[in-house]
């Protein structure tokens, strides 16, 4: 069944490893979500997952095209600490709103006022 979100978000603190392999490299609601929860985390490497962590060093990065080190970094990361990636905070709540009101306030400009 499904999770309420506070469930999900006890999940994932809780979760050995999330993993998010995905193409055509398209960055998942479900990724910022586990790196706002500081999951260990394992992703395959493509510059638009790169730029979420506040340092690419605390992921644990994999070339989905090489099974065979897809299988070994996923094991790596369950038997070594957790690395605890926190988001770049260019993505904090804080951050995204007021880009969004400053993108508003200039399309306003842009229309003299007028919807």
């Amino acid at each position: 069944g499904l999770l309420t979100y506070g469930d999900y978000v006890k999940l994932l603190c809780r979760s050995d490893l999330h993993c998010s392999f995905t193409r055509p490299y398209v960055t998942s609601w479900s990724v910022f979500e586990a790196i706002a929860c500081s999951a260990n985390i394992c992703m395959n490497t493509c510059e638009a997952l790169r730029e979420i962590a506040d340092d690419d060093n605390k992921i644990h990065w994999v070339d989905l095209d090489n099974q065979k080190e897809v299988i070994e970094k996923v094991k790596v990361a369950l038997t070594k600490p957790r690395l605890n990636p926190k988001l770049n905070s260019d993505y904090h709540l804080s951050n995204c709103l007021r880009k969004w009101e400053d993108l508003i306030n200039q399309m306003m400009k842009r229309n003299n006022g007028q919807y």
